[in-house]
């Protein structure tokens, strides 16, 4: 299986082989969103935000796992697309990922999708 890293960034994967960095790619997935005001809370402006068009993401292809943004998962999710061939980087607290001493992610341990 090949993994394609659509992300703007290097990323470090924890595998139980040792750690395999998936370089940038050159390609670039997005989402154009957007916020609307809703109202207000706590004296606080209060925005939804909407997604609208994913760009940059190739055709599943054979034996090919492209790796996005969590964002670009959720705007799929939302669209009603379904695509098991799109992964994210698992960082939320309860997917462990590795951190360096000032706190900041430095690589994975898993991968997500919704």
């Amino acid at each position: 299986m090949q993994l394609i890293n659509l992300t703007p960034h290097a990323l470090n994967l924890y595998t139980a082989d040792g750690v395999v960095e998936l370089p940038v790619s050159g390609m670039l997935a997005r989402v154009r969103s957007t916020s609307v005001f809703v109202g207000e809370a706590g004296g606080m402006p209060v925005y939804e935000n909407t997604f609208s068009e994913v760009e940059g993401l190739p055709e599943p292809a054979d034996g090919v796992v492209y790796i996005t943004s969590s964002l670009l998962l959720k705007a799929l999710k939302t669209a009603g697309i379904s695509r098991p061939d799109v992964l994210a980087p698992g960082t939320g607290p309860n997917d462990g990922p590795i951190r360096d001493q000032n706190g900041r992610i430095v690589g994975v341990t898993r991968l997500i999708r919704e």
